[in-house]
């Protein structure tokens, strides 16, 4: 095809995603994202039809030099400098996770964002940090959005230049006898 689909993950629908997708199809017009189209006849009597997708566009943007911009995890490009940005055009309609992954700075760069079906522009800017983690748990692993960051000692860990996202999440895992905190 012409469009990126090398991108999209596709998978099989269950029965009920089925019922739901054949009553899309049913009510769907000419402005709908997916319809069912006519595109000519089979042995000159019956009607052939097929699924359209209207195609979307993604624009993916970082600010950080020199690191792989991938989506669904294959790669796009590199990005060559701090206003990099990357337009994606004819993508199905799908799920979609841009992320970047490299070295800043001698420190390790991982950063992804979930396209929520309505931006089309996945803004992957990260800003420099430095600052302390107090917690009142004593001893603990830290992470920021599914990345281990470190061990905390005494309910404290010193980060120094870490790269931050502007929705990133920070949380403490504990391992106890009888399970994971």
């Amino acid at each position: 095809t012409n469009d990126e689909a090398r991108f999209t993950h596709f998978r099989r629908y269950n029965q009920k995603e089925l019922a739901q997708k054949a009553k899309e199809l049913k009510e769907a017009g000419p402005e709908s994202p997916i319809q069912v189209v006519s595109v000519g006849r089979r042995f000159l009597i019956f009607p052939d039809y097929r699924i359209a997708l209207k195609p979307m566009d993604l624009t993916i943007q970082t600010n950080v030099p020199q690191v792989d911009v991938l989506l669904n995890q294959k790669k796009v490009a590199v990005s060559d400098s701090e206003a990099f940005s990357v337009k994606l055009d004819r993508l199905p309609m799908a799920d979609y996770t841009a992320s970047i992954n490299g070295q800043h700075n001698g420190r390790k760069i991982k950063v992804k964002k979930t396209y929520d079906g309505q931006n089309p522009v996945l803004n992957l800017s990260v800003t420099f940090k430095t600052f302390t983690v107090t917690s009142n748990v004593k001893e603990g692993e830290l992470y920021f959005d599914d990345n281990r960051v470190g061990t905390l000692k005494e309910g404290e860990f010193q980060i120094q230049d870490y790269p931050v996202t502007e929705g990133a999440e920070a949380y403490i895992t504990k391992t106890f006898p009888d399970g994971d905190l």
